[in-house]
């Protein structure tokens, strides 16, 4: 085997395992509950190998599962009138998932 396809195969290799990584700590946090960190390790997968469907159905499910918590956590918020740290919670859900209906309406309460 010549040096060059030594080097490609252990950069697949290489490449696969810290895929799988990303995938595997994705699965950790969204066991944890800890969505956030699920987005951001499902994002990571996903950059490394872009065309990754179950990376991408897991980053789409940890979207939605974070944007329900922090609107969760801006309703909550709301309740003890504490605007400024509910708005951007419902920011957050925003970005998490722009389509989340009840979300213009509670921002404008």
């Amino acid at each position: 085997m010549d040096v060059r396809a030594l080097v490609a195969a252990l950069a697949l290799a290489t490449s696969a395992c810290a895929t799988s990584g990303a995938l595997l700590e994705g699965q950790r946090a969204e066991r944890e509950r800890d969505y956030d960190r699920a987005v951001i390790a499902y994002t990571r997968a996903l950059q490394e190998r872009p065309h990754d469907r179950n990376a991408q159905l897991a980053l789409d499910r940890a979207r939605l599962r974070a944007a329900q918590m922090h609107f969760a956590e801006g309703r909550r918020l709301t309740r003890l009138a504490r605007w400024r740290e509910a708005l951007e919670e419902f920011q957050i859900a925003y970005e998490l998932n722009p389509g989340m209906g009840d979300l213009d309406r509670a921002i404008r309460e």
